[in-house]
């Protein structure tokens, strides 16, 4: 092993996947470009508003950003980035109570900074909301059912897709026409993936797009207006946690009283020792003789749990017919 290149390691022969498109990643550089804009926007705007966006999509998003973009700017990032924009301790913000600020960077949320008043801010995300369709995790509110025949309005290049979502659907003469009753969803279930895009699909809007305002920040000054989703979550399990202590508290209290109890009753004896039995007589009828074989036979008076009553007999049994063959082979062989 001196002078060969044992740390050269040949070159790996096996297949590897090689992306043919020309995209490049988001790596260190994009997140600190992030954090610095994010930075900036502290010397430009004034106020710093937390957004909690519900059943939001992009084109909504792409409005709202149309109708704030003269007097403010909105972040949707990475939360992480997000924090340590803003800094997440004492020593690390940039300026005071923002710490307070990043905790309630959770989920799905966004930064709104802008010039404009309070009252301007909150009149405009009262007005602005509206219906859209619901997402898989909805909880639906109506019930959608759809009648055996044909579905009108649908061109004969989506009877595929129908079907893959789970319809029941044939293609006769370039019309969808469904072979049974089939109900979507009802009021209180769960949507899946599929449910959700067959209900955008026939066009039903049962969630409600709105962005509510989580808090508020403006030279140290810090208002909270929902708590994080974090500390509800902490709570949550708070109170789960002493449900289970006092559940557990219970049952010991139940085992110690069953313990003590156990305790106080006289244990039972069983007697293990193996007594001297007595002599018994065992005729072989095909020898004509007579041998005497001691075996261990329990007394009759003897007090033996049930448990190891039927072992012994057991033993007892196999200890004659070994003794049996014995006597029977020794005679055959005189």
């Amino acid at each position: 092993y001196g002078d060969c290149c044992c740390d050269i390691m040949p070159k790996s022969k096996r297949s590897k996947i090689v992306p043919l498109t020309q995209t490049k990643k988001k790596g260190h550089n994009r997140k600190t470009a992030i954090i610095d804009d994010i930075k900036d926007c502290f010397k430009k705007y004034v106020y710093l508003y937390v957004l909690r966006p519900q059943n939001m999509r992009n084109n909504q998003l792409q409005d709202l950003r149309n109708q704030l973009r003269t007097s403010s700017r909105i972040f949707m990032g990475k939360n992480k980035v997000m924090q340590l924009a803003l800094g997440k301790d004492d020593q690390s913000e940039l300026f005071p109570k923002l710490s307070e600020v990043s905790k309630h960077i959770t989920g799905h949320c966004g930064l709104l900074f802008t010039n404009e008043k309070r009252e301007i801010i909150d009149r405009f995300f009262e007005q602005f909301g509206g219906d859209n369709f619901p997402r898989s995790g909805f909880v639906a509110t109506d019930t959608l059912i759809l009648r055996q025949g044909p579905l009108e309005g649908f061109t004969a290049s989506l009877e595929p897709y129908m079907r893959n979502l789970g319809l029941p659907t044939i293609l006769k003469k370039g019309i969808i026409e469904l072979q049974g009753d089939y109900t979507i969803c009802k009021p209180g279930d769960v949507l899946t993936p599929e449910q959700a895009k067959l209900v955008k699909l026939f066009g039903l809007k049962m969630a409600s797009f709105k962005i509510t305002l989580s808090c508020f920040w403006s030279d140290g000054q810090f208002e909270e207006f929902v708590k994080p989703e974090k500390a509800e979550t902490e709570e949550k399990q708070g109170e789960e946690e002493d449900k289970e202590m006092q559940l557990d508290t219970k049952v010991g209290v139940e085992v110690n009283s069953t313990v003590k109890q156990q305790q106080q009753q006289p244990q039972k004896q069983t007697s293990t020792t193996e007594q001297e039995g007595e002599n018994e007589e065992v005729e072989i009828e095909q020898t004509g003789h007579t041998e005497q074989v001691q075996t261990n036979v329990p007394d009759k008076g003897e007090d033996k749990s049930e448990e190891t009553q039927p072992k012994q007999k057991k033993k007892e049994k196999e200890n004659k017919k070994q003794k049996i063959n014995y006597i029977y082979r020794r005679d055959c062989l005189t």
